[in-house]
């Protein structure tokens, strides 16, 4: 698939830069890399252009618009990175399909459960009963994972993010529900996990003091906020996983 997707990150760079058609048929010509050959240029051009990402006016190649079609939306959820820059490169007026939306809704499970089996296999199996998938059952707790852990008392209260997208910053949605329990729990962790191209690694986490300085005021008493988005980069957090 990474070979399909870089010749149509090519055609879609091309477009970006409103290249001559003539142009972007002789740089194929010339290419050594397969993947930017003549043939493999006009075949991704002639299927973009079928699908409306591309089009050809006056000569040059122009954006069309970014939809959702399953190469792509494959590539999202596999976390691919000529994916996210295929989509990055149109602008919003031009996006009928929202990566990040779809990236949050599809990914949130897969990511839990790969907590849930990270944690089976880092805790001795007489403590796996106590390990329980919040989410599950109740969404509205403000966390999704219960389980005890290797070096601390009691349990720990894991509320996970997960994303495909690539990069070194991690950007993540956070309900006020979500910050609200954070604060009233000092076992509460902001557990931060990245797929990329069908592997999950853990990008770090954050314990709850470590949110206090990042929580917005509401200005105003009869305009409360109820999720914010934030990014933070490698340094701005823990590594590893909280009580391990």
């Amino acid at each position: 698939m990474s070979n399909i997707l870089a010749s149509y990150l090519e055609v879609i760079n091309a477009a970006k830069s409103k290249l001559y058609f003539e142009d972007f048929k002789t740089g194929g010509r010339l290419a050594g890399d397969i993947r930017k050959g003549y043939q493999a240029r006009m075949t991704a051009f002639l299927e973009l252009s079928e699908q409306g990402f591309v089009k050809l006016e006056s000569g040059k190649l122009t954006l069309g618009a970014l939809c959702s079609v399953p190469w792509l939306t494959d590539g999202l959820s596999n976390g691919e990175v000529e994916s996210w820059e295929i989509c990055d490169a149109y602008p919003a007026k031009l996006q009928k399909f929202k990566p990040d939306q779809f990236n949050l809704e599809l990914i949130g499970r897969e990511g839990e459960d790969f907590v849930v089996a990270w944690l089976k296999e880092n805790l001795e199996k007489h403590l796996h009963g106590e390990i329980v998938h919040t989410s599950l059952t109740d969404d509205g707790a403000g966390y999704d994972i219960v389980s005890p852990t290797a070096k601390l008392q009691g349990r720990i209260l894991l509320e996970v993010k997960t994303t495909t997208r690539t990069g070194d910053g991690f950007t993540f949605h956070l309900s006020r529900n979500e910050w609200s329990t954070a604060l009233r729990n000092s076992n509460w962790y902001l557990l931060l996990v990245r797929k990329t191209k069908g592997s999950f690694t853990l990008f770090g986490y954050l314990d709850n003091q470590s949110l206090v300085n990042y929580y917005p005021d509401d200005k105003h008493k009869d305009f409360k906020w109820s999720s914010v988005v934030g990014t933070l980069g490698p340094d701005d957090v823990f590594s590893g996983f909280p009580g391990f």
